[in-house]
């Protein structure tokens, strides 16, 4: 909060970061601006490194609303129910994309450029 007091997402997925990296974030982030999202997922976290995220979540060291921990296959049940306890709002399982129709554009409301004759 004292170094990044407007900061309100915080994206480190894809960083190939491990339960050392989590435990030194979570201690470094002291104190930790009000996080809404700290994304997580697809990095090397384990059981230690929900562990430890969790435990400053509840001991309000460090502040995030909702995690997203999806894609880290060390951590196992154990590790995403310590942190369901102090974020219910977390998300363990990669979202599914939403498949559709494409959508219906009327004719007249088609671009001119679009349209080759």
């Amino acid at each position: 909060k004292q170094h990044f007091p407007t900061l309100e997402q915080l994206y480190l997925q894809k960083n190939r970061i491990t339960s050392n990296g989590v435990e030194a974030l979570v201690n470094a982030s002291k104190p930790s601006p009000e996080l809404t999202l700290l994304s997580l997922h697809e990095n090397a976290i384990d059981d230690r490194g929900a562990t430890a995220l969790a435990q400053a979540i509840s001991a309000q060291t460090f502040r995030a609303k909702k995690v997203t921990l999806w894609g880290n296959p060390g951590t196992t049940e154990a590790g995403k129910q310590e942190l369901r306890k102090v974020s219910p709002n977390s998300e363990f399982d990669a979202p599914e994309h939403a498949r559709g129709p494409t959508p219906y554009i009327p004719f007249d409301h088609t671009p001119q450029r679009w349209v080759t004759a």
